[in-house]
């Protein structure tokens, strides 16, 4: 699912991969950067496409085909 929530565990995985660690153990670009990732992931909700049929690859032969729903929350 693409919200807040998942934007705001993204921020907080990058924050953890930066290395070497942040003294105020990143708190502070935490919080900076949650209004981004938050934007991009309303970005990509707004313009992404749910394709209803399943999606394979030229000559389809995909081993796990796509399918969409219709809608993401």
């Amino acid at each position: 699912m693409l919200n807040n929530a998942a934007a705001d565990a993204a921020c907080d995985v990058y924050v953890a991969s930066i290395s070497p660690a942040p003294a105020d153990g990143g708190a502070a670009i935490r919080a900076s950067m949650r209004p981004l990732f938050r934007a991009i992931y309303a970005g990509i909700v707004t313009n992404a496409v749910v394709v209803p049929t399943a999606l394979v690859w030229p000559g389809g032969n995909a081993p796990l085909p796509v399918t969409g729903t219709g809608t993401i929350t």
